[in-house]
């Protein structure tokens, strides 16, 4: 093959920009656990700091003999879903009565507003002493991070409702909930589905900032552990565990996406009954 054949090939094969990704995404993966796991001869540094890949998987590997690590991770993911779930239904449930009725934004948005600025971490001492240390004060953290955010994207999307559908439907002789299912509910989708993603992570965060408040089991646990005995495998296990919740979360929520035809960036204009 001739230099303008190689040329033609590289060009064919870069312009496939999935392809390029993907292979710099693994490149640039390998290249880091490798220099992980060989930093302290290269670097003439102590591996107590960061640990090494295969000491981590060899602590994922003992957990797993001793029937700790998947109860640990199903513990952890139990609090983030059921208060991503509360967290999801009283918040839509909260911005859309606000945003269809003017009296109840008027009366609610400034302390919409102020629960959304305040440190929700800061009530966690309060959520000890209403539902004990248990599973329960897990799903109260996560649910306090969740609520406001889905709250206030839910009363941003109805804003953003164009008025002239709506008074188009009410001139046809559309009811509310017609209105409401056909209109409101397609409309403010993209809004929904952009906080669903961000409250899933901090429904994450919640439950593994209650789990070091206090708890016997999961993720946060593992951490807390970790910290006290000075144990870096177990907390760089317990952090690269709580990666791939991440990953396997926004992959899921992605995929859903592109399956209801979902577009987060087509926002419309403002509903006011």
């Amino acid at each position: 093959m001739g230099t303008s054949g190689i040329r033609a090939a590289a060009l064919r094969l870069f312009a496939d920009d999935a392809t390029v990704i993907i292979g710099g995404r693994i490149l640039l993966g390998v290249t880091a656990i490798l220099l992980w796991q060989f930093y302290p001869e290269i670097f003439n540094a102590n591996q107590f700091w960061l640990s090494r890949p295969s000491l981590i998987l060899a602590k994922a590997v003992e957990l797993h003999h001793e029937d700790i690590l998947w109860p640990s991770i199903g513990v952890t993911v139990a609090e983030t879903l059921i208060g991503l779930a509360a967290g999801c239904v009283i918040g839509v449930a909260i911005g859309v009565a606000i945003g269809i009725s003017r009296p109840m934004r008027e009366i609610f948005e400034p302390f919409l507003l102020v629960a959304n600025a305040f440190p929700k971490i800061a009530m966690a001492p309060l959520f000890m002493v209403w539902f004990g240390i248990g599973f329960m004060l897990k799903v109260a953290v996560a649910f306090s991070l969740v609520v406001v955010v889905m709250a206030l994207s839910t009363y941003s999307g109805m804003r953003t409702i164009r008025q002239e559908l709506v008074n188009n439907a009410r001139t046809m002789g559309a009811s509310e909930i017609q209105i409401f299912s056909k209109i409101v509910m397609p409309s403010i989708m993209p809004w929904l589905f952009a906080a669903f993603r961000v409250s899933l992570t901090f429904a994450l965060i919640g439950a593994v900032l209650g789990e070091f408040i206090a708890a016997q089991s999961g993720l946060g646990y593992m951490i807390d552990e970790g910290m006290t005995s000075f144990n870096s495998e177990l907390i760089y296990l317990a952090l690269f565990l709580l990666l791939i919740l991440v990953l396997i979360a926004n992959i899921s929520i992605a995929w859903i996406g592109r399956r209801l035809g979902i577009d987060e960036d087509s926002p419309t204009l403002a509903y006011n009954s």
